[in-house]
């Protein structure tokens, strides 16, 4: 899926992510509210996986139907 040159993909495999295992979308009013769980490796510290969630998370909010981004965390 693409939408102002973010492709969703590309996004849920952001520098460490090893993939998603959830995409979910919500309506609120006309807005998309998004939740995305990300697979990461577990033994990294908590603080680098908080910037793997930044980091998927910043290209999906560029989509002007996208109101927010909820991005969960899964060690793999």
């Amino acid at each position: 899926m693409r939408d102002n040159g973010t492709n969703i993909e590309e996004s849920r495999k952001g520098r460490g992510s090893q993939g998603s295992n959830t995409l979910r979308a919500h309506c609120v009013v006309s807005l998309i509210h998004g939740e995305i769980h990300i697979e990461v490796d577990g033994k990294i510290e908590t603080h680098d996986s908080h910037e793997i969630c930044e980091e998927v998370r910043r290209p999906l909010i560029t989509i002007p139907q996208v109101e927010e981004a909820f991005i969960h965390i899964d060690p793999a």
